[in-house]
């Protein structure tokens, strides 16, 4: 699926011990958005994805897992693996 996955980061903000994305992730070229949440302490990097309620019901209606997007959207983000917008 990782193939099939783009993710776009439209908005960072950062504060003292987290940091906040908003961004739209592609599928079958279709934009679906999403809001994560970093934290970079000790052990590395955590991420937390989710996607719109809209999107997981959109991309449940058209077959797809929404909990295996938003894992495979986090290690993008760790991977680095993603545009900026």
């Amino acid at each position: 699926m990782k193939n099939m996955l783009k993710v776009v980061i439209k908005s960072v903000e950062m504060e003292d011990m987290a940091g906040y994305l908003k961004g739209n992730v592609m599928v079958d070229n279709k934009k679906y958005s999403f809001r994560c949440i970093l934290f970079g302490n000790i052990g590395g990097q955590n991420v937390s994805v989710r996607l719109s309620p809209q999107a997981r019901k959109w991309l449940s209606k058209r077959g797809y897992d929404a909990n295996k997007i938003e894992d495979e959207i986090q290690k993008l983000i760790v991977e680095g693996e993603f545009v900026q917008a």
